[in-house]
């Protein structure tokens, strides 16, 4: 996220991605979709089972993070891990889930290292391994050698675009 971005920016912005999940047409009964600001002790509290398995070399060699980096560049790949721990979510799985059920995380190339990471350290802890489903970048409409992304407005058409903007 932008340093500058206010709590509102942030509300508004997760409104929009639910809003994409939904017309991509996920069945809401099947679909868990959560916030990482509204996070819950569970939350948390596996953040911080991660953090203790996630070593400073493993964020140097998987990404390129520097001794003159801020601390959150250290600490983030927890937070994107977390929601592959199925304890994560205690009011959707049993305990036995909790530990046995593995998490299909779709990701881009650009995800894979987080998750690499996971299936290093995730068996420490006694929780079940992700499965990866990688897949490819949807070409942005500024070529087929970049790749839609939200905080590049023009490389992408949104949901909500005015016909203007679409032509």
């Amino acid at each position: 996220l932008k340093r500058d971005l206010t709590l509102e920016q942030i509300r508004q912005y997760t409104e929009q991605n639910i809003k994409q999940i939904r017309a991509l047409g996920f069945d809401e009964s099947k679909t868990l979709i959560f916030n990482d600001f509204a996070m819950t002790p569970a939350m948390y509290l596996n953040i911080i089972k991660v953090q203790s398995g996630v070593t400073v070399n493993h964020s140097m060699a998987s990404f390129g993070v520097k001794s003159s980096d801020s601390i959150g560049k250290l600490a983030f790949p927890a937070t994107q891990i977390m929601p592959c721990l199925p304890s994560s979510f205690p009011e959707f799985f049993t305990e036995i889930e909790q530990k046995t059920l593995r998490c299909l995380v779709p990701c881009g190339i650009d995800q894979d290292p987080y998750f690499r990471i996971a299936k290093d350290i995730l068996h420490k802890l006694g929780v079940a391994r992700p499965v990866l489903l990688h897949t490819t970048f949807v070409p942005s409409t500024l070529g087929v050698r970049t790749k839609m992304s939200s905080s590049r407005p023009d490389s992408a058409i949104f949901l909500d675009e005015t016909e203007q903007t679409l032509k």
